[in-house]
Order: C-alpha cells, then structure tokens, then sequence
C-alpha cells in the first residue's frame, strides 16, 4: 500500500493509539494470488445443462458484472455450436436477471446455409456498453472452408437487440475470401464498433493461402461506416513483401482521436514474424508510422498479441519471444521502439504462454495476463517504466492453477475497475464427466490499486 493511503486510512480509525482496538487492515489475498471473495476461494464453475460449454471471451460491465462468450451446443458432442453467453454478479454467482427466458444462458445460431446446411457459430470477443449491454462478436463457419465474420447484441437485460443489425444479428464475409474471422473487437465512446481478424483467400489451383489483415467499422446500429476503408472495410498486410504470406490481427488499440493500431502475425510456411500497423481514422495507413503505416519486428519477436494506446501517441505492445518468453515494448508514434522503456526498448519475464491481456493499473504497473499450458493462467506485472517487479510471484509471474480442475484451457482475460485479473476457461475433464464445462477465476495483482479511491479522500 502507498505510504499516503496508509496513514489516511489510519486517521480515518481515529486516533493512530487506538489501531488495535478500531482499526484492522482489509483481509486480503496477496498479490498474484486468487482473490478469495469471489466464488469459492476465487474459483467458480458452471455447467451447461444441453451439451459442451467452451468460454473464449470476458467482460466486466460498470457494476462489476461480467459477461462470458464462447460457443456450446444443444446436444452430447461437439457439432453445430452456436454463440452462448451467460453473465455473473460481481460475486460469481450466475445472475439470475440475465436472459431469464432461457434460464441465465443466451444461445444464437446463425445457420449460415452451406454445403452442410448450417454453420458452426463461436464467439471469440465480448465488449460491454455503458449502460450494460453486450457486443458479442465471432465467427460462423460453413461448408467445411468457408466462414463469416458474425456479430450479435444483447440488452442489458440478455435479449437480442433489435435496433441493431438485422433483429440484432449481422454478419458478412469480404469479396472472393474464403472466409472472415474476427479475433478481436472494441467499441468507441459513441458506440461504434471496430472488429479486427483475418481475411482469407485460397486461389483455385493454387495450394498457397493468403491472409490479410482485416478490419470493420460499423456504426451503432451495426451498419457498415462508410466513412472509413472501402465501405467499412479494409485489408492490410504487415510486411511490404507479402505474396504467400498469411496475416492476422490478435489486438487492436484505439487512440481518443481516432487513429487504430493493429498488433498480430504475418507468416509463411517457413517463419513467423511480429507485426504492427497503424492507420487513421478513415482506415487508411499512417505513412509516417514505420515503413509505410507498419513495422515488422523480425525473426526474435514471434507474435505480439495485446497493445494499448497512451495518451501521449505511444503504443504499449506485448509479444513472445523465443528467446525472452514474454516481452513488452513501448512504442513510439513513428513506430520505433522507445529505448528508454524497461532494457534498451524490452521488458521480458519468463512466461510460459502468450499474453491475450495488456492493461496498465491505477496505481502505475503494467500486468499482463494469458493462459497457462492447459493449467490456469500466468501472471506478469512490472513497473510502470518496464522493470520486471521481482516482488510479484517468482521473477516478476505468477502462476495461477485452476485446482481441482485438472486441465483448463483459458480464454483471453481481463483487468476489472479495481486492478483484479478474470479468467474463464474450459474444463475438458469435468465436462466430459458431466460436473462442469467451464469455471471462471479472480486474481489479486496490484493490491496498492485497490486502495486509490478508498483512502485517498475524506468521509
């Protein structure tokens, strides 16, 4: 706890003679622990009473409810998955005010026609609105190669939205792709929604696939904002050689004047390289961002998977390295990498899987979060100028398992108002033995947080 907060919060006790008596500190987990007011020690588990359960994403709204997105099924087995979203109280607890016409659970099925007759749905990215409704976007895949980007929104109540969209539903695919994926999505401060993913194209008689960066604007109301790209649309690559290549977005950070910087992959069959491109608010490159709008970070930086944008025109982006594991890099607004963060430009920690969370905490550090080997989730957190914080878990992670769970998979996380890290994930065992399909835990990462706005002011 900062020093200041300490000593006011004593002062609000009374008198600093009486501590023993009046005053006790909150009870607590540490940091990098679960958090134990959440759930059962900070684990809770749900079980999908129709089929298979899998999480893939995680929201936390204005009253500390938290949405949870992914796909299930109606029967035994793993076909014909349609969007499920369920949503809890701050507590864990299912909230029984959600979707009470199907008992807490939101189901959607696009059944896109096909050469199979319908489409399996999954929904990789949730986003919530100040008032408490739900932007569920993912993918719908048909045919056996085919695929649509797909997104839904719900009232705050758990209904489809029927303001939005086509009685609250869209989805589209790009000219000639294959198919179009959505990894990630955001929403701007008028409601607008920015969708972020793949466009793939396979060439008839060619047995190289090309991906494409792909990125949407559509308006509030789930129409296409003709203002930026073509028509709402527009396709990038991240290396200026890309014949052959395949490219793909995993986070996208938006910056309060509009601009977008797009953080993923671009690979071939032989490497993989980190990439970032940075366009307007129109869609269109910033050419004075790196090599004309985008900057490939070569052969050591594999992925970066989660970027914020700063105040200040800088980009805070997280990656894997083979050489490093995790790593951090600030940005600059012409790309370049700003040495003077963590070591000559990069903060690493020996983390043992991607980072799908970036986010910075109210009292300065940055954490960053993913799944953990089929186990729990990691832990990273660090100073606010890139100096691994040693005091945190061991060398800076902490490893978190979801016992007695055995294997769960977790989904991308998220960073609540308070500084608290939530995970979901699937549980293939418990599933398969009918005792739950997923669970969703709480961590503890910066306990100086949660005192900002407890302490810092009179009663």
């Amino acid at each position: 706890m900062h020093r200041t907060a300490f000593w006011r919060y004593l002062a609000h006790c009374g008198a600093i003679a009486a501590i023993s008596m009046a005053c006790t500190l909150p009870s607590r987990a540490a940091d990098g622990e679960l958090d134990p007011t959440f759930g059962t020690q900070g684990r809770a588990t749900f079980d999908w009473p129709d089929g298979w359960a899998e999480p893939r994403a995680i929201a936390v709204d204005a009253q500390g409810r938290i949405g949870v997105a992914g796909s299930g099924t109606r029967h035994a087995g793993y076909t014909n998955p349609q969007f499920l979203i369920t949503r809890l109280l701050p507590d864990g607890a299912r909230d029984p005010a959600f979707a009470t016409d199907q008992d807490g659970w939101r189901t959607f099925a696009f059944n896109l026609s096909g050469l199979t007759g319908h489409s399996e749905d999954r929904a990789t990215s949730v986003n919530v609105y100040p008032d408490g409704s739900l932007l569920v976007a993912g993918n719908a895949f048909f045919g056996g190669r085919f695929g649509h980007a797909a997104v839904i929104r719900l009232t705050p109540a758990g209904a489809l939205d029927t303001g939005f969209g086509t009685a609250g539903s869209t989805h589209f695919g790009l000219f000639q792709a294959d198919s179009t994926t959505i990894a990630t999505s955001s929403l701007t401060a008028d409601g607008r929604v920015l969708l972020a993913g793949e466009a793939l194209y396979r060439p008839v008689g060619s047995a190289l696939a090309e991906g494409r960066v792909m990125l949407a604007r559509m308006t509030a109301d789930g129409l296409f904002a003709t203002g930026f790209g073509y028509g709402g649309l527009a396709e990038f690559h991240y290396a200026p050689q890309s014949a052959g290549h395949q490219a793909h977005a995993q986070s996208i950070a938006m910056e309060a004047g509009g601009g977008i910087t797009v953080v993923g992959t671009e690979y071939t069959a032989e490497a993989f390289s980190a990439g970032a491109l940075h366009v307007d608010a129109r869609g269109a490159r910033v050419l004075s961002f790196g090599n004309g709008g985008s900057v490939v970070f070569g052969p050591q930086i594999l992925h970066l998977t989660a970027a914020v944008a700063l105040p200040d025109g800088r980009t805070m982006v997280a990656g894997t390295s083979d050489s490093f594991g995790l790593v951090l890099l600030r940005l600059n607004a012409d790309g370049s990498v700003d040495t003077s963060f963590g070591q000559a430009g990069v903060a690493t920690a020996p983390a043992p899987a991607e980072a799908l969370l970036l986010a910075k905490t109210r009292a300065g550090r940055w954490v960053a979060a993913g799944p953990d080997n089929g186990t729990g989730a990691f832990v990273a957190r660090f100073t606010a100028e890139g100096e691994r914080d040693d005091t945190f878990g061991t060398h800076g992670v902490a490893q978190v398992i979801f016992e007695p769970s055995g294997l769960f998979y977790a989904a991308r996380p998220v960073m609540d108002a308070q500084g608290r890290v939530l995970v979901a994930g699937y549980m293939p065992e418990h599933a398969a033995a009918g005792i739950a399909d997923f669970g969703v835990m709480r961590v503890i990462v910066d306990t100086d947080a949660l005192f900002i706005d407890g302490f810092e002011s009179a009663p």
